[in-house]
């Protein structure tokens, strides 16, 4: 996938130029992926709600009483299922509830 071509690769990409399929996977809820509750309910207490949000952190980020390495791994793996990791180089993502109509534009849906 581009995305893992992009994670192996020190280039940084911007969100605008990734295809439809790759945005969609970025702005994909992290309460539908398949993370025990507890990883779940971590994000969310952080604020971390989508993909694109996740994939901006670096595991020292994540890292907090109660979110440990099994966490970590366990986040570090589903990402993986998608070609992607934790800091990866993809620049310019915003969150889909803040975006106004001309950030609309670029995501071809």
């Amino acid at each position: 996938s581009i995305f893992e071509r992009i994670c192996s690769e020190t280039v940084t990409v911007e969100f605008d130029d990734l295809g439809s399929e790759e945005k969609d996977i970025l702005d994909k809820d992290i309460s539908s992926l398949e993370l025990p509750t507890r990883v779940i309910t971590h994000l969310n207490q952080r604020d971390i709600r989508y993909i694109g949000q996740l994939i901006k952190m670096e595991r020292r980020e994540l890292k907090a009483k109660g979110f440990g390495s099994k966490s970590l791994n366990e986040v570090s793996s589903v990402l993986d299922g998608f070609g992607l990791k934790l800091n990866a180089p993809i620049t310019g993502w915003i969150d889909p509830n803040q975006r106004t109509a001309s950030d609309e534009d670029h995501k071809c849906r």
